[in-house]
């Protein structure tokens, strides 16, 4: 009689530890993704911002040429993978800015070799992006 009792007692009990795990792991998971998102989101947000920056630098040079060039920079920058942060991303961001003070300082020698090295860099972060996500879901 004490054992038809106690197993209907163990079976809720044990229904409500198994719902406890799973909703513990739902939260964690949960939890991850959430803050996965926001890293891309932040990723993503300064590639764009770097973009965003070489196009009104574009916009801002009077040489067409140089603002065509400018443009394809922009271009190779904004469509590269930016949902991974890469070592590159600081030197680009670097260059960007030297880019825009020898375009203030009408140093065009330095802007020429400024935006080589960034169109090179671009390209070599487009290579390293896909070699980091070769053979990743």
């Amino acid at each position: 009689m004490l054992i038809g009792i106690w197993t209907p007692m163990l079976v809720v009990f044990l229904v409500i530890i198994f719902v406890g795990i799973v909703a513990l792991a739902v939260y964690l998971a949960l939890r991850h993704i959430r803050a996965s998102n926001v890293a891309v989101k932040s990723t993503t947000q300064l590639s764009d911002e770097r973009a965003a920056r070489l196009k009104a630098l574009a916009s801002a040079c009077g040489n067409p040429d140089f603002a065509q060039r400018i443009e394809r920079v922009s271009d190779d920058v904004r469509f590269s993978d930016s949902s991974i942060v890469l070592p590159l991303d600081t030197r680009i961001s670097e260059l960007i800015d030297s880019l825009y003070a020898a375009i203030q300082a009408n140093d065009k020698e330095g802007a020429v070799d400024d935006l080589t090295e960034l169109s090179s860099l671009a390209a070599q972060r487009r290579a390293e992006s896909s070699r980091v996500k070769r053979g990743s879901f």
